[in-house]
């Protein structure tokens, strides 16, 4: 043993000799302090009453003066247009770790340090059981409890509505776990980088962790421990989700169980194996524009009524970067339950949006409030009553005013052309015919199966609205105030993952072909989980009470408020929209078979548009062909592009 006592001797010497670094001994905030970078600590109270600690490093050492949240810039005014507030990150650490890992070498090498420099508001988090948090717990609920309250103070003290996660190790499972369990969570996040994902233990080498090589007398020691199962989400690598809570001796036995099932596949077995998930399911706009390797841009606007509307923007084609000299613009607009992604979810060659960006325009997409991506406002907050207190008539008066008047600021034009599909096709005809300078910005208006005369709608979920009470109190009764999104999406939040398998792709179909009708040969069930994964999305219970009123009356009227229309509207009944005194050309196309906007509906609206330039029907297309159809290019975006090119 005398080798072993000279060696630890020897050890303690050369310490004793050794320059340490003065941060050896340091805490979070005194790293970040020594550097000369600002520094906060925070404390936030869970659920359950416990405390956990964060630090933020608001801004780098050279930029002090570039803090930009929302709060700071309303009291500089409500100026209509200014830039996003800062984006904020959330550093979480691994397993045996704290927060001062993202910070301990020099600033131009720790991820934290970088972060601040690069403009970034960075927020650094301790897990429960570390030096700053004595409380032992295992990761799930550090996931459940921990990361929720978290991101929700993060989001409150910084007026954000969303906030990029980066997680190392340990910090990528509670993520993984959260961010799939509580889906209002996952929505207040941009993106998540996960480092060093340690989901699943397949491939460890490590001889500490090589849990699965011990003996099973040992492991059973182990067998009432909880930990966190997984499933599989994708083919490629290793990455996984969380899905619930189990004993070790289920998640061991499950992962022995599948590593002596990987036996090497032949064709046949290649064949029925289910297909791996599309990247696409889990991204945003921007992430989906940027995966097809197109530039993306992203704004925020004001609206009069104080509401934050997000737009996207692809400034040009992935062929065509160094053309110089304005460009066209179009502006695109969802329907209803949809939002930007609705133009990009084909492939490049399929889709809307970067057909025209390749066609040598610059492409706009609207986000309506209430989508996921537009739930901001100066005042409110989404999770309030209040905030919800709009429909179409407000997103037409509003939004769309702002959204316009925005891009024609920004890109130093004069008109633009406007594609609206179904109700944005409504709110185009609403604007248009009630404001004639907003008007005069369109060069062309392309109405995709327009929702406004709403009589002959076969949809049987629409025709549910006619067995309501005729207040539509049941409206409120089963989906709340607020998002009347909310229960479709807990319902659909396992749809991605299954729609993917083809014995479920007519299943998933029927879903969307229930609301707007069949033409199963022209949707491409492959991408079935980018669909159910963007759809739907956030809109407000009083939009869908509005469209009830439209479908009751048979009239394109504005809000009826009952007893209340005199004082809103001096009187007994709502106003209807004059769609006559729109001065805008206009196209228009409807589908045989669509089930929401019946092409009968559409032939009624026609002889009240005063400037109508072409009308084209598709006798076999339902409500999802315009933005999903996979002959959409041949028979439809290539007559847009061909008006457009004729009107220049």
């Amino acid at each position: 043993m005398m080798w072993l006592f000279v060696t630890i001797a020897y050890l303690m010497y050369i310490s004793d000799k050794s320059d340490a670094s003065p941060k050896a001994s340091m805490d979070v905030g005194e790293i970040v302090c020594y550097h000369g970078y600002p520094y906060e600590e925070h404390e936030v109270v869970r659920d359950d009453s416990y405390y956990l600690t964060m630090q933020r490093i608001p801004h780098g050492r050279d930029n002090p003066g570039s803090m930009s949240t929302s709060h700071e810039a309303e009291a500089q005014g409500s100026s209509m247009f200014y830039p996003p507030p800062k984006p904020t990150d959330l550093l979480q650490h691994g397993l045996v770790l704290e927060g001062s890992n993202c910070l301990t070498n020099l600033p131009n090498s720790s991820l934290g340090f970088i972060l601040t420099d690069t403009g970034y508001d960075v927020w650094i988090r301790n897990s429960q059981g570390n030096s700053w948090l004595q409380k032992h717990e295992d990761f799930h609920e550090m996931a459940m409890y921990d990361l929720p309250a978290t991101i929700n103070y993060i989001l409150q003290k910084t007026g954000q509505e969303q906030l990029y996660y980066v997680a190392y190790s340990q910090g990528t499972i509670t993520g993984f776990i959260a961010f799939s369990s509580i889906p209002e969570l996952d929505r207040k996040i941009k993106m998540f980088f996960a480092l060093a994902s340690i989901t699943t233990s397949s491939n460890m080498k490590s001889p500490l962790v090589r849990v699965f090589d011990l003996p099973k007398w040992l492991v059973k020691r182990f067998y009432k421990l909880p930990v966190a199962n997984t499933i599989p989400l994708r083919q490629k690598g290793y990455v996984e989700v969380a899905w619930a809570t189990v004993t070790f001796e289920e998640w061991y036995n499950h992962r022995v169980s599948r590593t002596q099932a990987a036996t090497p596949m032949n064709s046949t077995d290649a064949i029925k194996q289910n297909k791996a998930i599309n990247p696409e399911t889990f991204m945003n706009v921007s992430q989906i524009i940027c995966h097809r390797g197109y530039p993306s841009e992203e704004y925020e606007v004001l609206t009069h009524d104080g509401y934050f509307v997000s737009l996207n923007r692809i400034p040009h084609g992935r062929e065509n970067p160094g053309n110089k000299g304005a460009k066209p613009v179009v502006f695109l607009q969802h329907g209803v339950f949809g939002e930007g992604s609705h133009w990009v979810e084909n492939l490049a060659n399929n889709s809307l949006g970067f057909i025209l960006a390749d066609s040598g325009y610059d492409v706009w997409l609207g986000n309506s409030r209430g989508t996921s991506w537009s739930r901001r406002h100066q005042h409110l907050s989404a999770d309030q009553v209040e905030f919800w207190d709009f429909s179409f008539h407000e997103m037409a008066m509003y939004d769309l005013p702002a959204m316009i008047d925005f891009v024609l600021q920004k890109t130093g034009q004069k008109q633009i052309y406007y594609v609206g599909y179904s109700q944005g096709c409504t709110i185009a005809f609403i604007a248009f015919s009630s404001m004639p300078e907003l008007a005069q910005k369109i060069k062309m208006f392309f109405a995709l199966a327009p929702a406004v005369i709403i009589k002959h709608a076969k949809s049987p979920i629409m025709k549910m609205s006619f067995l309501l009470d005729r207040k539509f109190k049941m409206f409120q009764l089963l989906l709340g105030r607020t998002d009347a999104s909310l229960w479709m999406r807990k319902l659909w939040r396992f749809l991605p993952e299954l729609c993917r398998h083809p014995l479920l792709h007519k299943p998933c179909a029927n879903l969307f072909f229930l609301l707007g009708g069949y033409n199963e040969k022209n949707l491409n069930m492959t991408r079935l989980d980018v669909y159910t994964s963007h759809y739907p999305d956030g809109t407000s219970v009083k939009n869908m009470i509005h469209w009830a009123q439209v479908m009751k009356s048979g009239e394109f009227k504005a809000f009826d408020y009952g007893s209340e229309n005199p004082a809103m509207y001096h009187q007994e009944t709502p106003p209807s929209y004059q769609v006559e005194e729109m001065p805008v050309p206009t196209a228009v196309w409807s589908g045989g078979q669509d089930w929401a906007i019946d092409s009968r509906d559409v032939r009624l609206l026609l002889p009240r548009i005063t400037h109508l330039i072409t009308y084209g029907h598709i006798p076999d297309w339902n409500h999802w062909d315009f933005i999903w159809g996979l002959d959409a290019p041949r028979r439809l975006y290539s007559s847009i592009l061909e008006l457009m090119k004729g009107s220049k």
